[in-house]
């Protein structure tokens, strides 16, 4: 094993675990019953990458084998196979999403936060909230970040869960600006953002776990096809 500083050997013998850790350019974490070690891909060809993952597959059983469908699908085949940057193929519930989309969002949100701001400056007589449509219109500069003939994303109106998000945080929004225009006692204010950030909060963690969860159930159903693509291209002696 080798490092920037240092060089290790481990008797291949004495290895009880190999975890296939997918850190960077890809990892093989060896533990044995008294030490440690790891290989960095960093450190190597992709030829001399190849042939490690296959000396590690082959040579070890199963079960002593960790993360492999995962670090397969993330790392090894990606190696073997290289993916072509192919634009994205449109689904049934797609729609085009081109640069004059993102102009007419940022014209319209940039409208919600100039309202907002001369309601809210006028109310609190407090003009600093004038500034409130910059962000917006900050935000436009990201138009750039779409090709030209547009990208293919998926419609918001086949995702329930994101439009609900998106009302609850306009209702959100507008109700803390309601509870900031009524004055409430000095004593009263300090609570207002946190309280309204904790209630606003909680369906957005809940959205992003449930997300996860079926970000994490798809890629091991893709884990596994990616482990028979390999095992098709290499198989033990």
């Amino acid at each position: 094993m080798k490092g920037v500083f240092f060089n290790r050997e481990i008797n291949l013998c004495d290895i009880d675990v190999v975890h296939w850790g997918l850190h960077s350019h890809g990892l093989i974490k060896v533990q044995t019953a008294l030490e440690r070690g790891t290989i960095n891909f960093y450190y190597y060809t992709k030829a001399e990458r190849l042939w490690l993952i296959q000396y590690f597959r082959n040579h070890f059983p199963e079960d002593q084998q960790q993360n492999w469908p995962l670090f397969c699908l993330k790392i090894a085949l990606p190696l073997l196979k290289p993916k072509l940057d192919k634009p994205r193929e449109a689904e049934p519930d797609d729609v085009l999403h081109t640069r004059r989309n993102w102009d007419r969002l940022t014209i319209i949100m940039t409208s919600i936060t100039t309202l907002i701001g001369i309601f809210t400056a006028w109310g609190l007589q407090k003009p600093g909230y004038l500034f409130l449509p910059l962000l917006p219109l900050c935000m436009w500069g990201f138009r750039y970040t779409v090709p030209k003939e547009g990208i293919f994303v998926r419609s918001t109106s086949a995702d329930k869960e994101l439009i609900y998000l998106l009302w609850w945080t306009g209702a959100a929004t507008m109700i803390l600006f309601l509870l900031i225009l009524l004055d409430p006692p000095r004593e009263y204010r300090g609570f207002i953002a946190p309280t309204g950030m904790l209630i606003w909060s909680t369906p957005f963690f809940c959205f992003l776990i449930k997300s996860e969860r079926e970000e994490k159930k798809k890629a091991l159903v893709e884990a596994e096809q990616a482990v028979t693509e390999w095992d098709d291209e290499f198989k033990p002696d």
